[in-house]
């Protein structure tokens, strides 16, 4: 018997190993330091993470008032 993987499930090892020593999440930080630095000079990095943030969350549909109500 084969194993098959659906390719929208597949992790590949190395994500596995980064995200067990503990490289991941600081290999993403340091991506995404350098990469909102350059876009938005004359900013801190955590300016620049609150203001892609921001951006983010303004692109989502908005929910109406009784989800909100709901998810507090």
């Amino acid at each position: 018997m084969r194993r098959t993987i659906c390719r929208k499930c597949y992790v590949h090892p190395e994500i596995l190993s980064a995200y067990l020593d503990g490289s991941l999440v600081q290999d993403i930080k340091l991506k995404a330091e350098a990469e909102l630095r350059s876009k938005l000079p004359g900013m801190s990095p955590e300016e620049a993470a609150i203001l892609a943030m921001l951006m983010a969350r303004l692109k989502r549909p908005r929910k109406g008032k009784a989800a909100l109500a709901k998810a507090a």
